[in-house]
């Protein structure tokens, strides 16, 4: 599924017909995601792993993994590529 299409393991799907017209902005309490779906139907680990976890970072939503070796590594949404962060001090 991710490997098909990338994005759709970070997209927002409002919950509810009526939210689609409240919902403006993405809002992880009105709507649906991968993430969020597996975790109510308590998914394996393994499988767990592979899903993204929204999170706000300055008014913005960044998308991260969470268990396993990838725990806490920042996923580009579009691709699902790991985004490497250059550490301080460092030359680019």
């Amino acid at each position: 599924m991710i490997a098909a299409w990338p994005a759709g393991a970070t997209t927002f799907d409002p919950d509810t017909p009526a939210r689609v017209k409240k919902m403006k902005k993405p809002n992880p309490s009105w709507a649906r995601y991968p993430r969020k779906t597996a975790e109510g139907l308590q998914l394996p680990e393994a499988v767990m792993e592979l899903l993204p976890h929204p999170s706000k970072k300055k008014k913005a939503f960044v998308w991260h993994l969470q268990g396993g070796e990838n725990d806490g590594v920042e996923v580009d949404p579009d691709t699902m590529q790991p985004i490497v962060v250059p550490e301080k001090g460092a030359r680019p």
